[in-house]
């Protein structure tokens, strides 16, 4: 069966994993990371609406939500 994803993003992607820290390509499905690895892999399982993000010379890392706060400040 072949997953549809909605958008394949292929770049230089570090994933900070110790297992494979770095990737070619993410396939996004209804928002959320379905498959990661080596661009043909993910772009096999891509469909006929699939949309394409090339990052050339780019390069992702994971986003971080800063949690430091000074609860005085805000309350």
């Amino acid at each position: 069966m072949t997953d549809f994803f909605d958008l394949i993003i292929e770049g230089n992607i570090l994933t900070l994993s110790d297992a494979r820290p770095q990737i070619e390509a993410v396939g996004i499905k209804s928002g959320n990371i379905a498959m990661i690895g080596d661009y043909s892999e993910v772009k096999a399982k891509a469909g006929a609406d699939t949309q394409y993000l090339a990052l050339k010379n780019q390069t992702i890392i994971p986003g971080f939500i800063e949690t430091h706060m000074h609860p005085t400040h805000v309350g």
